[in-house]
């Protein structure tokens, strides 16, 4: 499946984020679109933890773990506060209830354990926590993909200054990571970006990829630019399933799903970053593909489905069963 965005370089059209039995190219018409269940279908197989969901997909255990949740203002976007208002009270929610998430992904797959992203860290994310408590030693991380080099996706990288997974290689776009650790306007963002990524490279343990590059067995890094300069989509497909951990695709769910236009002030290219966004939606909507969000409400995973104007986002189903 492409994610073809106008005036979008080749090689980034070209990643393929499904494999061939699960991409099913469908006409685009503003009418919601059916994917073949064999596409989405997953099971949760584990009970579910506080702030920890698991289910199986595309050939793997995947587990959306929360970093934390706080107050998210409408002032974020970029739109009048009429506009955003308007959305997201079609949503059931209020500027007064709006919250914001941030969500990390565990994947297990033969014999490798890979987050995606780290969040905060301790003390100030839940993620390190929620890890120890459910019996994931750190040692036992064997991958970490980063979306991109904000703080709440790097922080957790280390533990008292040292490698938070001391066996873990790091996989990160070069542009992203050159930009924030020498170009970002603010000293204290290159400093704590040099931190976190340091005694990964004093051990040899940074990777970077070519856009489309398959980085691992099943998983592709694809480069999307415009939430930062090199922010990163991983596309994971296997057994005619596919799921693509899009990092901050969209920070405000109830308002960008329905409004792919509307940047947020994170986003440093606003306008690539939509067009980046609709891409992606249009593509999802179409084949059915799974999408796993940093900032999409717990667990971020789910389905984009098309609607007369713009998309709606419909998380994946909770299972507890006895």
């Amino acid at each position: 499946m492409n994610y073809q965005t106008p005036g979008a370089a080749t090689s980034r059209r070209s990643l393929l984020l499904a494999s061939a039995g699960a991409s099913v190219a469908l006409a685009m018409t503003g009418q919601a679109q059916a994917a073949p269940a064999a596409v989405w279908t997953g099971t949760q197989p584990a009970p579910q933890k506080d702030g920890w969901f698991t289910l199986r997909a595309a050939g793997a255990t995947i587990h959306a773990i929360s970093d934390g949740t706080g107050v998210q203002s409408i002032e974020l976007a970029l739109a009048p506060p009429e506009t955003v208002a308007g959305c997201i009270r079609r949503s059931f929610l209020s500027p007064d209830t709006l919250e914001s998430y941030r969500n990390v992904f565990l994947i297990e797959t033969a014999g490798r354990r890979i987050l995606v992203d780290t969040g905060y860290g301790t003390p100030k994310g839940k993620a390190a926590q929620r890890l120890a408590e459910a019996g994931v030693k750190p040692e036992s991380v064997t991958d970490i993909l980063i979306t991109h080099c904000h703080g709440d996706h790097i922080s957790g990288l280390l533990s008292d200054g040292r490698c938070a997974f001391p066996k873990a290689v790091v996989w990160v776009a070069k542009a992203d990571l050159e930009f924030f650790r020498s170009k970002a306007p603010k000293e204290a963002v290159r400093q704590s970006t040099d931190r976190a990524f340091a005694p990964y490279f004093a051990r040899g343990a940074v990777r970077f990829f070519s856009d489309g590059e398959q980085i691992l067995p099943g998983i592709r890094a694809g480069l999307h630019p415009g939430h930062t300069p090199g922010h990163t989509y991983f596309e994971m497909s296997e057994q005619g399933q596919s799921i693509v951990f899009a990092g901050d695709v969209a920070h405000m769910a109830a308002l960008q799903f329905a409004r792919p236009d509307i940047s947020v002030r994170y986003d440093m290219q606003p306008d690539q970053a939509a067009r980046e966004r609709e891409a992606l939606f249009a593509s999802a909507s179409d084949s059915g593909v799974l999408i796993a969000g940093a900032h999409l409400p717990f667990p971020g995973i789910g389905h984009v489905r098309r609607e007369a104007q713009g998309f709606s986002f419909i998380p994946v189903p909770f299972r507890d069963r006895v």
